[in-house]
């Protein structure tokens, strides 16, 4: 297949571009007709909301102050429930392993002869039915909590249970704690009521957030139109006459500049959300350390200023690319004051 002469690549590629620059030169029309003025009248209503007053960061930290003083309150309630249920347990193996008499032998004491009996002294059907014998919990605000004594069974003859079980691996004892379920209502309430507490996302923070994203996305998409258009308004490089081609650079620099800009904005606030994330974990694992928490309140207000100036960052950068583009608009679509296509640079 012969090679293509620069000649048919002229013929095939500048109609392409010359296209494409037309509909960009539509685009831009629009841009500096229409869609500027109106985000402008947009972030003027948006700089009078109550979200961009000074007083609204002192809202996000007493937000943030709110939601970690519940999430520790709630880790109160848990601990304290915790210790109770220790405590019971504690209770229950007292009673059984610190002072408990046989119910054979107590009985065998009121009936015969009243005097006391060792277990050495009970006879071998006594001593299996005290092995497999069942003592309910003398608590009666627990009523659910079981203590079971029993030989040790196969392990194929082993019924699943819920509770804890301790072994003596010098005898053939084993003891079985098990709690069962008053109802299932009950259990689903207390299951609830101890579930471990989270720190939600900041509430008015986000809806600032939220408001903004739009208008920064916009931009972002505005000087992207507005580069791509300059760029190929370009020509190509000769002696003489660059004034406007140096108007055009000037250009595309304070675009590329305002197009980092935004992406710093956008970037932000994933950066955001994971910093706050960290120190929420370390909070969760470290609660004795207060600077974890002073962080946290730090970083939700410091973010909120940030979000804060750079509403006012876009409407100033809208103000200025507008006033320079207008201003060298002849020197943007004219640069050399003519307009001619064959001298088009292809990027």
């Amino acid at each position: 297949m012969p090679r293509p002469s620069l000649v048919s690549l002229d013929r095939d590629c500048i109609p392409v571009v010359d296209s494409y620059r037309a509909k960009l030169q539509k685009k831009a029309e629009k841009v500096l007709s229409t869609t500027i003025p109106a985000e402008l009248a947009k972030l003027d209503e948006v700089l009078k909301n109550v979200m961009m007053e000074p007083d609204f960061n002192e809202e996000v930290r007493d937000f943030t102050e709110e939601t970690v003083s519940s999430y520790e309150l709630m880790l109160d309630e848990i601990a304290e429930a915790n210790q109770g249920k220790q405590m019971q347990l504690e209770a229950a193996l007292g009673l059984l392993l610190g002072g408990m008499k046989p119910q054979a032998a107590a009985n065998n004491e009121e009936d015969e002869t009243g005097a006391e009996e060792t277990d050495a002294e009970l006879p071998a059907a006594d001593k299996q039915t005290e092995s497999n014998m069942s003592v309910e919990s003398v608590d009666s605000s627990s009523p659910s909590e079981k203590v079971t004594i029993g030989k040790k069974r196969r392990r194929g003859s082993i019924k699943k249970t819920e509770g804890l079980k301790l072994e003596n691996k010098d005898s053939n004892l084993s003891l079985d704690i098990k709690v069962s379920n008053i109802s299932e209502g009950s259990s689903k309430a207390e299951e609830k009521e101890l579930q471990t507490p989270t720190i939600g996302i900041n509430e008015p923070l986000h809806k600032l957030s939220t408001l903004l994203k739009p208008l920064i996305l916009n931009l972002y998409d505005t000087v992207i139109l507005l580069r791509n258009w300059i760029t190929l308004m370009i020509p190509k490089i000769e002696d003489g006459n660059t004034f406007g081609v140096e108007v055009q650079e000037n250009m595309l620099v304070q675009l590329r500049q305002c197009e980092i800009y935004m992406l710093m904005l956008i970037e932000e606030k994933g950066a955001y959300h994971l910093e706050r994330a960290t120190m929420i974990s370390k909070l969760a694992s470290n609660g004795e350390i207060r600077d974890y928490m002073q962080y946290i309140y730090e970083a939700d207000e410091r973010h909120c200023r940030k979000l804060q100036d750079g509403a006012r960052l876009i409407r100033s950068q809208y103000n200025v690319l507008y006033r320079s583009i207008t201003q060298n608009y002849d020197k943007i679509t004219r640069p050399r004051g003519h307009a001619n296509k064959n001298n088009m640079l292809i990027y």
